[in-house]
């Protein structure tokens, strides 16, 4: 039972958002902070999410855990030159996700 219980809890943890969430700010922090070496850099990216795999969920689930998982104060993009563009596959419902509380390009 023991186990039966923490294999749930394991299996819980690998597929919450909040894994997404931690993966793409690192990923994308140390592209920032790469980026910032040199003021003449900027920083293009195009985060492609995929509704099942590695994650798990669909893409109604994480779609908007995705989209945040780089939304915050210590993300230090410039508005003037950096660029996001997101794509999700497939494409969740204007309900299911959006654009609007972002504090990044």
């Amino acid at each position: 039972e023991k186990g039966d219980a923490t294999a749930i809890a394991q299996r819980e943890n690998l597929l919450h958002p909040r894994r997404l969430q931690q993966k793409m700010k690192g990923l994308v922090r140390a592209l920032l902070e790469t980026c910032r070496r040199s003021p003449e850099n900027r920083l293009l990216l195009d985060a492609v999410l995929v509704g099942c795999g590695a994650f798990g969920g669909s893409a109604k689930d994480l779609a908007q855990p995705f989209v945040d998982s780089i939304n915050g104060a210590d993300m230090l993009f410039d508005t003037t030159k950096d660029q996001i563009n997101f794509f999700v596959l497939p494409t969740p419902q204007p309900e299911d996700s959006t654009l609007d509380s972002l504090t990044y390009p």
